[in-house]
């Protein structure tokens, strides 16, 4: 080998590129100075950079196919895994998995995805499952309901209410056991409960 090497082909089969010990089948390195690791069982290439944090390595398993991102020190800080034998996308920060979309769907072919669970049929109460927030102490951060592009109702919560708020022209209509209980008449502004 020359010091100037910039391939090499080692005797069980590991590519190297910009690095003489490639730690898998494929081991790219850009730069003087990456992020290094032993390769996982099934990694089939290593990519560095000469900034740490912008390495990742792809795996692929049985049935399977991942992107993982990493570090100096930590290999799967971030990962992003294809199930093919399911059609199922999963998805991990911080080590962790965190989001499952499946592939069954359901009407109108949108698929389930769970937040906070990798069982699709179940929602994780134990923490908050979407949270929203504010730069403003007293007012949280609002989900608006829009028509065509124009806002036409918040949700929100400001100085210790929950707030639902319309726009002109816009009612309310509370639904109970199935039908209307009460509605909030969208121009005179007047409640019914057990009339429209």
């Amino acid at each position: 080998q020359f010091s100037d090497t910039k391939m090499t082909i080692l005797n069980g089969g590991n590519v190297g590129i910009g690095t003489t010990s490639p730690k898998a089948k494929l081991h790219v390195v850009s730069g003087t100075s990456g992020a290094t690791w032993t390769a996982t069982s099934g990694t089939t290439g290593v990519f560095e950079s000469s900034t740490g944090d912008r390495s990742f390595v792809t795996i692929t398993g049985e049935d399977e196919a991942e992107l993982w991102f990493g570090d100096f020190t930590t290999q799967a800080k971030g990962r992003v895994r294809y199930q093919t034998d399911t059609n199922v996308m999963s998805f991990w920060t911080n080590g962790t998995q965190k989001m499952t979309i499946d592939a069954s769907g359901n009407v109108g072919n949108i698929s389930n995805v769970g937040i906070g669970t990798t069982s699709l049929t179940t929602i994780s109460s134990a923490v908050a499952t979407l949270s929203l927030g504010s730069i403003v102490a007293n007012v949280s951060g609002a989900i608006a309901f829009q028509a065509n592009g124009t806002g036409q109702a918040y949700n929100y919560v400001a100085n210790n209410y929950l707030i639902n708020q319309t726009v002109a022209g816009i009612g309310q209509i509370f639904y109970g056991a199935g039908s209307e209980q009460i509605r909030i008449h969208n121009t005179t502004g007047n409640v019914g409960i057990g009339t429209t």
